[in-house]
C-alpha cells in the first residue's frame, strides 16, 4: 500500500510497483544529505504524463536493467520520482546506494532519480516531490543537509543542466501546499521540516493529537501566535495536508491560555 508523506506526494512501495526482492543489502548512514539524478537519454515525459501505469514499468525495467545488465544488488536509486510528482521506493532508507560513481557518494548520500532526460523539462510536480522526499529522507532516513547534482561525485552530465541550476538556485520547492484560498505557499526548508516532524510526532496518537502539552502541538501554538500572516497560512496548510483539522489550532490554544491562567 502506497503512503503519503509531508507535502502531499504519494510514495508507490516496492512490493505495490512489483519490484523484485533484492539479492543484498548494505547499510549506510547518509551523513552528507541526498544526491539528484536523471536518465540520461530522454524517457518521453510526455507518454509518462499520458499514462501513470507507464511509470511502474519504467521504474520496474530500471531495477531489470541494474540487476540483470549491471549485475548490481537491485536498482542503483534510492528512489524514483516520475512526472506526476509519484515517488517509487527503491532502496529506500538507511540502504548503501550504487549510483553515485563514488564509494564516498555511495556510502554516504541518498539517490533520488527524477525520470526525466537530456533536453526534458522535469515537471513542477516532479520536483516538488523530489523536494518532499528529499525532506523526508533527512527527517526519517538521517541525511544530511545537503542536496548534490550527481556530476559533483566525478565528471558526468547527470542530473543535467535543468536540475543542476535548480540545485545551485537553492533547491527550492515549486509547488507550496495549498491553503484555504487556493493561494499556493512556498515551503522554506526549515518550514517543511517542522511540518515532517509534527507529521511524525502526531502518527498514532489518535484523539490524542490535540493534547495542548505535546511538544510539536505546543510549537505550533506558539508560532500560530507570535508568527506573522505568512506563518499562520502555512501552518493551517500544512496541518490540513497532515489530515489534522486547523481548529486544533484554535481549541489547543484556549486550553494553553486557560493553564497560564
Amino acid at each position: 500500500m502506497s503512503i503519503t508523506i509531508p507535502g502531499g506526494t504519494t510514495v508507490v512501495t516496492r512490493g505495490e510497483c512489483g519490484l523484485r526482492a533484492p539479492r543484498g543489502r548494505t547499510a549506510m548512514s547518509a551523513r552528507d544529505g541526498s544526491t539528484i539524478h536523471y536518465n540520461g537519454p530522454k524517457v518521453n515525459i510526455a507518454r509518462l504524463l499520458s499514462n501513470h501505469e507507464l511509470c511502474y514499468y519504467f521504474w520496474r525495467g530500471t531495477q531489470n536493467f541494474h540487476m540483470d545488465g549491471r549485475g548490481w544488488q537491485d536498482v542503483a536509486y534510492t528512489c524514483g520520482v516520475c512526472p506526476h510528482g509519484v515517488v517509487f521506493e527503491g532502496r529506500w532508507l538507511h540502504t548503501r546506494t550504487a549510483a553515485q560513481g563514488t564509494n564516498t557518494g555511495n556510502a554516504t548520500s541518498y539517490a533520488i532519480y527524477l525520470f526525466v532526460g537530456e533536453g526534458e523539462t522535469p515537471t513542477a510536480d516532479q520536483m516538488s516531490a523530489a523536494w518532499d522526499v528529499a525532506a523526508y529522507l533527512r527527517a526519517r532516513g538521517g541525511a544530511g543537509a545537503n542536496i548534490r547534482p550527481h556530476r559533483y561525485w566525478h565528471s558526468t552530465a547527470c542530473p543535467g543542466d535543468n536540475l543542476t541550476n535548480w540545485i545551485a538556485a537553492g533547491f527550492n520547492r515549486p509547488n507550496g501546499p495549498i491553503n484555504n484560498t487556493g493561494d499556493e505557499v512556498a515551503l522554506t526548508p526549515e518550514e517543511h521540516d517542522l511540518l515532517v516532524s509534527i507529521d511524525q510526532e502526531l502518527k498514532g496518537v489518535g484523539e490524542a493529537f490535540g493534547a495542548p502539552r505535546r511538544p510539536p502541538l505546543r510549537e505550533l501554538i506558539t508560532l500560530s501566535i507570535n508568527g506573522g500572516k505568512r506563518t499562520r497560512r502555512i501552518l493551517r496548510a500544512g496541518l490540513e495536508h497532515l489530515g489534522v483539522p486547523a481548529k486544533v489550532l484554535t481549541d489547543a490554544a484556549e486550553a494553553a491560555d486557560k493553564e497560564n491562567d
